[in-house]
């Protein structure tokens, strides 16, 4: 347990690990890894394919959960008007 995510063993392939990030453990914000998964459990994560920065496997367990539905009370989101032009000069 990190305080950024969990890392989690592939069971089929034991000894493969792999980092579950902390966004992509629940649709809720977490605040602690611990308050949704601990040392030990067994669950699912679908396997997102590698980042191409980093060259990392991602994997996502809130991938295989259905999304809650919006808030009907929820306040509406500012409109931010248009985005700037993005330079590209990105690597």
């Amino acid at each position: 347990m990190l305080d950024f995510g969990a890392v989690v063993e592939y069971t089929a392939a034991p000894g493969n690990e792999v980092l579950l990030h902390v966004s992509e453990l629940a649709w809720e914000r977490t605040e602690n890894v611990s308050d949704v998964v601990n040392m030990g459990d067994v669950f699912q994560v679908k396997y997102l394919g590698l980042d191409p920065k980093t060259r990392k496997e991602k994997v996502s367990r809130k991938a295989l959960m259905p999304r809650p539905p919006r808030d009907e009370n929820a306040p509406a989101r500012e409109d931010r008007g248009p985005r700037p032009e993005r330079r590209d000069d990105r690597k």
